[in-house]
């Protein structure tokens, strides 16, 4: 069940709106990065996938995966509280628009915008989900853009189907649904490579993850055998 959670977050984290807030849990500060991994081992796989490290000047703070599910955190907390007894549910607010990011000062030109919706539109990609937990579990999806609509389809793995409106602008992705829109949330693509297309998921000036968008299915199922 927790797999599937942090499956779910990894992948819908692009389509959540903005109502003000998104909901975190603080876990824990430290000044040795050695020491963060020590304490992390004593959780699950599963539940590890779900925390993050973010470096501020001369400190390491801890803290669990965005989510706009306060009910998804509160559900957890007891486990993370077995390790970090002091860990509490906060509340993170977003400016409109980032400005520490290095992808949001940077302007891009028409053409490379051009060029990220030519790679998409029309096209078939398979999305074999990267995560620690994944070697007993397996998750491919398969993903489909048409020129404004994208769904994604699981072939392997316990994961709700989706559809969902997309546009590119500024050379960013951005997916919607209902016509709820939010410019703070959006992916980017990092680079193509042969058999793959490398793109990342962004909320506000916080990198989420990055998500292989394979061009066949096969080149997918040989890497989700290799892990």
């Amino acid at each position: 069940m927790i797999r599937t959670l942090t499956i779910l977050i990894l992948l819908i984290a692009p389509l959540y709106t903005l109502a003000g807030s998104f909901y975190t849990v603080n876990l824990a500060i430290y000044k040795e990065i050695k020491e963060i991994n020590q304490t992390l081992s004593n959780f699950s796989p599963a539940l590890r996938d779900t925390i993050v490290i973010e470096k501020d000047k001369h400190i390491y703070r801890v803290r669990t995966v965005l989510t706009k599910k306060r009910s998804l955190l509160t559900t957890l907390l007891p486990h993370y509280k077995k390790v970090f007894p002091h860990a509490s549910i906060v509340t993170t607010f977003f400016p409109r628009r980032p400005t520490h990011s290095k992808h949001a000062s940077t302007e891009k030109s028409a053409k490379d915008e051009e060029n990220f919706y030519a790679l998409l539109k029309d096209k078939t990609f398979y999305l074999a989900p990267v995560l620690r937990s994944s070697k007993d579990k397996k998750y491919l999806i398969k993903v489909v853009f048409g020129n404004t609509q994208v769904s994604y389809t699981p072939i392997l793995g316990d994961i709700p189907p989706m559809t969902a409106l997309y546009k590119v602008e500024g050379n960013r992705l951005f997916l919607y649904q209902k016509g709820l829109f939010n410019p703070n949330i959006y992916s980017l693509l990092e680079e193509s490579r042969f058999k793959y297309h490398l793109i990342s998921s962004w909320v506000g000036n916080k990198r989420i993850n990055y998500l292989r968008y394979y061009l066949n299915l096969h080149d997918a199922k040989a890497y989700i055998n290799l892990r």
